[in-house]
């Protein structure tokens, strides 16, 4: 890179989380739909990933699959909602009692209303962020079982291994699956870039990445331009 305001890695949303705005916006908001027991909900697209260990942001999920319930299908397992939720050691009581009572809000809802997507996902994020690393995997590897098309989870896959299983494999794999299932959200680029450069520190890979990006989605040109030169 070529100084520290360059890099992809935008680690000056940590200030946005610690304030509690924490906020990516690429664009114009896109409608995101789930829908469960026959009925239809939309939401503003808002999906949480991890910038940084302990370090999240809400994104805009432009450029999403639209997909309206998780579909619950006799050959997926579908994650035990009974596993305990615990306040891990080294967490302050009372924030770490608040993220426990709404992930167990969330087990309620799902409880009732089992495929909707955006709760499994909220509480795959909540189980990472009580360290509950396996029961978070379980999740995420679930939703890209049920809802295979759509790329939110391969991201938070993406980060689960990076900064967690330090699996670098798997990491790869969920984040260049995200680019394919989701070729005009920036937001699937940025986090990948993200990896070679700070992650596999191969500013290299990175620049091919870009380059075979732009040749295979043109329309995307003008997006992933500023991120090459910045390389």
């Amino acid at each position: 890179m070529k100084n520290n305001k360059n890099k992809i890695f935008f680690i000056s949303l940590a200030v946005s989380v610690i304030a509690g705005v924490v906020y990516y916006g690429y664009q114009e908001i896109k409608s995101f739909q789930v829908a469960g027991s026959g009925s239809e909900s939309t939401t503003t697209g808002k999906h949480t990933i991890e910038i940084a260990p302990g370090v999240f942001a809400e994104i805009e999920g432009n450029a999403l699959p639209t997909i309206t319930r998780v579909p619950i299908e006799s050959s997926l397992t579908v994650p035990n909602l009974d596993k305990p939720i615990k306040i891990p050691v080294a967490t302050d009581t009372q924030s770490g009692q608040k993220l426990v009572n709404q992930a167990k809000e969330l087990v309620v809802a799902l409880k009732a209303n089992p495929d909707s997507y955006e709760n499994w996902l909220d509480l795959g994020i909540y189980r990472k962020m009580l360290n509950d690393y396996e029961g978070a995997e379980e999740i995420f590897v679930y939703l890209t079982k049920a809802a295979p098309e759509v790329a939110i989870a391969y991201i938070n896959l993406g980060d689960l291994y990076t900064y967690y299983f330090h699996d670098n494999k798997k990491a790869e794999a969920n984040f260049l699956k995200a680019v394919e299932l989701a070729p005009r959200w920036l937001e699937t680029y940025t986090r990948t870039v993200d990896f070679y450069v700070t992650v596999l520190n191969d500013k290299t890979k990175a620049l091919k990445f870009l380059e075979n990006s732009i040749t295979k989605y043109p329309d995307m040109k003008s997006q992933l331009e500023p991120i090459l030169k910045n390389l």
